[in-house]
């Protein structure tokens, strides 16, 4: 080999040898200084946020029962249909029935639809009772409380209130005196329907639930106009105003019923009306509780069937005077029917009836007068006590002739168009009533 190859050679292993060492040289000098792969940022985890404490509930206002209001009473039902038992306790205001009727149409409902679910169901139970909560101002509050089992497997229990203005006279649910927003806040904190709406003591509303009551704020934020009126009457602790008293029974007048063949019955009759004076005399036979017979001319009933028909309203009997106050015994037949006729059909129109008692004028009668009210199916009705207070005009006069002169089966003659003659009747009822009379009319009287 020649010298210069050798130098080529040489120089050929001495360039691999220094490129491959700078390579080495370089590959540790990239593993030696390079940076440390970056880990990935940690980031703190966050904690849980603590899931919020539920709003507080607190126990509901105590009730008050179902006997403490006057005039509300307990309607109690207990039976068993179709095999189911069924006991409902309602209240009704005896006075006042329309205060408490939407309460007996709610629970109707409820009964109705635990007949349609409990049909053929074993040992399926509804109970319905009800209480007081709120008795202030004009405001009256009850809650009723249904419970009902339709099989083994299903029970529910609810409660509802109302509220009663015992001024107004209206019924409003207890739901419809709070706002909406309130009505959800309180549904969604109880899980149930804010149907049962009481009031504390200091006025606050409160929504019972299952697990007790959720209080609300007396505000306009939580209550309705209404609402707010009943939560200012039980914070100002008003006096409760009461429910209306139930009419008391109309006494029976003293003929009513009685056996005048055992009773000392005695008939109290007045002719020539009606006139202005019969409507002063009607409230005093009202006070004394007795029914009278009026014989009413056709003229005067014309000119007042205003007061005939108030007389008919009271419950006195009506009978025919004729139209004109003629002497019957001086007409012929057909006048005397004419007269009859022309009088009777004023008082049907005026009272609605058409009357079959006559009071022939100053008494006036004979056989052929008699003959023709029988033909008409009319009979003739004279007098045994004549107070002749037409004639005197005083009424101490009056009552003397009267309490003289009558008998058991009598009847006493009066005008009710004479003033002095009305003066004198309370006398005579109160005179005839101490000595044991008992005052009946006409057709009473000859039964």
């Amino acid at each position: 080999m020649t010298r210069e190859r050798r130098w080529a050679v040489t120089a050929v292993a001495l360039a691999i040898v220094f490129v491959v060492g700078l390579a080495l040289t370089n590959a540790w000098w990239v593993r030696t200084h390079r940076p440390e792969a970056a880990s990935p940022p940690v980031t703190a985890t966050p904690s849980a946020s603590p899931t919020p404490e539920p709003e507080p509930l607190v126990s509901p206002p105590p009730t008050r029962g179902t006997t403490s209001i006057d005039n509300l009473t307990d309607v109690h039902d207990s039976v068993t249909e179709e095999g189911a038992s069924i006991d409902i306790s309602e209240p009704k205001a005896t006075g006042a029935s329309q205060l408490t009727d939407p309460i007996a149409q709610y629970i109707a409902k409820v009964r109705s639809d635990f007949a349609a679910h409990a049909k053929s169901a074993t040992g399926a139970k509804l109970k319905v009772a009800w209480d007081v909560i709120t008795a202030t101002g004009p405001y009256l509050g009850i809650t009723v409380n249904v419970s009902t089992v339709t099989d083994a497997d299903h029970s529910r229990t609810e409660t509802k209130s109302f509220f009663v203005d015992t001024v107004k006279g209206e019924t409003v649910e207890g739901q419809r005196l709070l706002t909406n927003a309130a009505r959800d806040r309180a549904t969604n904190r109880l899980g149930t329907a804010a149907e049962d709406v009481r009031f504390s003591d200091a006025g606050e509303p409160l929504v019972v639930g299952h697990e007790g009551a959720y209080p609300l704020p007396a505000s306009d934020e939580a209550l309705t106009p209404a609402g707010l009126k009943i939560s200012k009457a039980v914070s100002d602790k008003e006096d409760f105003a009461p429910l209306p008293a139930p009419p008391k029974p109309k006494p029976k007048p003293d003929g009513d019923g009685v056996d005048c063949s055992k009773a000392k019955c005695i008939a109290l009759t007045f002719d020539d009306g009606p006139v202005p004076s019969t409507s002063t005399l009607l409230p005093i036979l009202r006070k004394h509780h007795v029914h009278a017979t009026f014989f009413m001319l056709g003229n005067s009933v014309a000119a007042h069937p205003d007061i005939a028909a108030a007389v008919a309203k009271d419950g006195h009997a009506i009978g025919n005077h004729t139209m004109t106050h003629p002497q019957l015994t001086k007409l012929s037949n057909d006048e005397i029917a004419s007269e009859l006729d022309r009088a009777a059909a004023q008082i049907e129109k005026a009272t609605g009836k058409r009357p079959t008692l006559v009071r022939p004028p100053y008494g006036a009668q004979n056989a052929r007068v008699l003959s023709v009210l029988r033909s008409r199916g009319e009979s003739s009705i004279l007098w045994s006590v004549d107070t002749l207070d037409w004639k005197h005009r005083n009424p101490a006069t009056t009552i003397k002739r009267a309490l003289a002169s009558s008998k058991p089966g009598g009847i006493i003659l009066m005008h009710d168009i004479h003033p002095t003659s009305v003066q004198a009747v309370e006398g005579v009822i109160t005179g005839l009533k101490e000595r044991g009379f008992t005052f009946v009319t006409v057709d009473q009287l000859h039964r």
